[in-house]
C-alpha cells in the first residue's frame, strides 16, 4: 500500500487547516497548534510552551507512521526549511510518500480574507511571511529532488564526512564590505555554525574555490589569515577543521591546502573546468570515504556550480549529496 504524508506550508491564516481537514479527515491531520494547554481560556499563545508543542507534534507524528496510518498530514507553517527536516526523515524511514502543499490564503466571494482561528497578530504572519524559504529555489539546475535529498541527509549529518564550501556558507563580508579583499573584511555565519554544533557535526574539510589568489586579487597571505579565522569560529562552536583545499586557477591541477595552522602547495588530479570535482574527490579519497555530505552557496549566489559539481561524482561511485547552506539558517 502507498503510504501518503503531506506537509502544509503558509502562514497562520492561509487555511491549511480547513483544507486538510476537507481532503484527508480531520484525524488524519496534526499540527503542534492541536498541543494541550498551547493557547488558554481567551485564545492567547503560550509562548513558553511552543517548544514542547513541537515536540508533541513530532512524536505523533512518528507514533502515527509507526502504525502505518495514512494519509497523514502536517498542519504547521513549516516556513523554514529546518522545520520540515526531521519529517521528511521520518516519513523516508516508514516508507511515505511525502508531498508539499503550499498555501497562500484564502479570498471569500467578497475579496476579503478571513481571519485566522486563533487570531493571530499581522506584525506575526508578516513576519513569518518574511522568514519563508523556497523548496526550489530559483537556480538553475537545482530541483526539488535534490534539496529533499539534502534534507534527508541533515538528519544523518553527524555520522558522514561534512565538506563545507567556506564565504557565502560558513563566513561572509562584514557589515560595512561587500567583498571578502582581505581576511578583516570576513565575519562567521553564526546561525550556520550554530546549527551544525547542533547537528552533532565536530569535524568538518573545506572545498573551496579561491581563483581570487591565482589572479592576484587576493593575497596567499590572506588567505592563510582567513583560513585561521575559520578555524578559531568553527572552535567556538566545538567544531574542528581538519583542513582546507583551495582550487587557485581555472582547469589546471595547482591549489592550496591549510594545515597545521599553514598553507602549503597542493597539485589536484584535474576535471575539465569542475575544480570543485578534484577538491571534494580528493578530500573523499583522503579520508576513505564513499559518502559524504557537501554544503554550499548555490542558492545564495544563483550559481549551481556547486551541484554540477556534486552530480558529477556519480560516475566515481561515490556518494556526495549536497545540501543548500539556507537548510542550516544561512
Amino acid at each position: 500500500m502507498d503510504k501518503r504524508f503531506y506537509i502544509a506550508r503558509g502562514a497562520s491564516g492561509s487555511g491549511k487547516t480547513a483544507f486538510l481537514e476537507q481532503a484527508f479527515g480531520k484525524e488524519a491531520v496534526v499540527a503542534a497548534d492541536d498541543f494541550p494547554g498551547l493557547y488558554d481560556a481567551d485564545n492567547k499563545y503560550q509562548l513558553d510552551k511552543q517548544a514542547a508543542s513541537h515536540e508533541w507534534c513530532r512524536a505523533k507524528i512518528e507514533m502515527l507512521m509507526q502504525q502505518g496510518i495514512t494519509p497523514l498530514a502536517l498542519g504547521n507553517t513549516n516556513m523554514k526549511l529546518a522545520y520540515i527536516k526531521p519529517y521528511l526523515a521520518m516519513a523516508k524511514k516508514y516508507g511515505y510518500s511525502t508531498q508539499v502543499i503550499h498555501f497562500e490564503g484564502i479570498i471569500l466571494p467578497d475579496g476579503s480574507t478571513p481571519q485566522n482561528s486563533h487570531g493571530t497578530p499581522e506584525g506575526v504572519i508578516r513576519s513569518q511571511l518574511a522568514g519563508f524559504q523556497l523548496m526550489n529555489p530559483p537556480v538553475s539546475g537545482i530541483t526539488v529532488e535534490e534539496t529533499c535529498a539534502g534534507l534527508h541527509a541533515m538528519s544523518r549529518i553527524d555520522s558522514v564526512l561534512v565538506i563545507s564550501d567556506l564565504v557565502g556558507t560558513l563566513i561572509r563580508p562584514g557589515p560595512t564590505h561587500r567583498f571578502i579583499n582581505q581576511a578583516d573584511h570576513a565575519e562567521p555565519i553564526e546561525s550556520v555554525l550554530q546549527s551544525l554544533m547542533d547537528h552533532g557535526v565536530r569535524q568538518i574539510a573545506i572545498a573551496s574555490n579561491q581563483m581570487g589568489v591565482g589572479g592576484g586579487h587576493f593575497a596567499q597571505s590572506e588567505l592563510e589569515k582567513l583560513s585561521w579565522f575559520t578555524k578559531k569560529w568553527l572552535a567556538e562552536y566545538k567544531i574542528e577543521l581538519k583542513y582546507a583545499v583551495y582550487a587557485i586557477q581555472r582547469n589546471s591541477e595547482k591549489a592550496l591546502i591549510y594545515e597545521n595552522g599553514q598553507l602549503s602547495k597542493l597539485f589536484l588530479a584535474p576535471r575539465a573546468d569542475k575544480p570543485s570535482c578534484a577538491m571534494h574527490r580528493y578530500i573523499m579519497v583522503r579520508e576513505d570515504a564513499a559518502e559524504a555530505v557537501y554544503l554550499g552557496d548555490a542558492h545564495h549566489t544563483g550559481r549551481a556550480e556547486d551541484v554540477e559539481a556534486v552530480r558529477a561524482f556519480d560516475a566515481l561511485r561515490m556518494n556526495l549529496t549536497y545540501i543548500p547552506v539556507e537548510v542550516l539558517g544561512g
